[in-house]
């Protein structure tokens, strides 16, 4: 079982890569609308994203390979993880 800071860190990363493919469908669909004025807002959400992504990502890996209780659990599949990245 996770440790209660690493289950509000998996959480965490857990929405932000949700928000993360929020964010890529967003510009994929307006790139197939083919908008032909650029709409920053688009690109601002998608930055804001990667950037809570990343965030989240290492803080979580930083915490994983901290604590006993969440590496036991989450650090089997670390070359697959790190490999998807």
């Amino acid at each position: 079982m996770l440790c209660a800071l690493g289950t509000e860190l998996i959480r965490q990363y857990e929405v932000a890569t949700k928000d993360r493919d929020v964010a890529r469908d967003i510009m994929l669909i307006s790139s197939a609308r083919q908008y032909k004025v650029q709409d920053p807002p688009f690109e601002d959400l998608m930055l804001v994203a990667k950037q809570r992504y990343s965030q989240a990502f290492v803080a979580w890996v930083i915490h994983r390979g901290s604590c006993e209780e969440c590496r036991a659990i989450y650090g089997r599949d670390d070359q697959v993880e790190f490999a998807s990245v």
